[in-house]
């Protein structure tokens, strides 16, 4: 049986989530790279469920704002440049090293909805060199974070792990987007672990959301959408 990979996905989140179809920001980039070699990198806002990329001039309050960071092997952070499109941003970046890159977004949008403040996490992961092992992971103390890793599997399973500060989270329940309109809600177990087989070789959009009480004379309720751009 001819391996496939198997790809694993951080979220870092404090509870149970939420379902939702709202616009969200996603990362899009290659999920495999090589050292010395330039990879470009995408920065989109839309609809989970279709994908539509949203015009910039029509994105929400400042979401255009946004900062885009890259983590290296070696943890250091470094705010990447991006320059705007049409309908998205763009930047470029080359490894340098072998290891675990990943880019991540945390916006607060300026706007509030209601009394509820809005904020958008969106996260992905490259892999440079040989394949990672769940074991070999380094941990993050960031949350709202989603991070992908890749292994090899004899069966077309795409599995989502979902943790806090490092303690897996029981009963997260996470929508999986495809392209074609294609969706399915999956639920982590008790190691924090969801999967689904993949029916389709697209790129999948994978959101999950979290609404949190705070104490702030502007507004009342947090939303932390969490997102993160499948590939395989």
């Amino acid at each position: 049986m001819t391996a496939v990979k198997q790809l694993l996905v951080y979220l870092f989140i404090f509870a149970n989530t939420a379902n939702i179809f709202a616009h969200a920001l996603f990362i899009k980039t290659n999920g495999e790279g090589k050292k010395g070699e330039a990879q470009d990198v995408f920065v989109f806002y839309a609809e989970p469920h279709d994908g539509k990329r949203e015009l910039i001039k029509d994105w929400w309050s400042n979401t255009k704002d946004f900062t885009l960071w890259l983590t290296h092997p070696n943890g250091i952070k470094e705010k990447i440049i991006t320059q705007q499109r049409n309908n998205h941003f763009s930047a470029s970046f080359t490894p340098k090293t072998d290891g675990r890159y990943y880019f991540s977004i945390h916006h607060n949008v300026a706007s509030l909805y209601g009394k509820t403040q809005y904020q958008f996490n969106t996260s992905t992961s490259v892999e440079v060199g040989k394949p990672y092992v769940r074991s070999k992971l380094i941990k993050t103390k960031e949350e709202n974070l989603l991070l992908m890793y890749k292994s090899f599997k004899n069966d077309n399973i795409i599995s989502i792990y979902v943790e806090n500060r490092g303690v897996p989270l029981a009963d997260i329940s996470i929508k999986v987007f495809a392209p074609n309109g294609w969706q399915k809600d999956i639920k982590t177990n008790t190691e924090g672990i969801a999967s689904f087989k993949v029916e389709l070789q697209v790129p999948y959009l994978l959101e999950a959301s979290k609404k949190e009480d705070v104490e702030n004379e502007e507004y009342i309720n947090r939303m932390r959408i969490v997102t993160t751009f499948v590939t395989h």
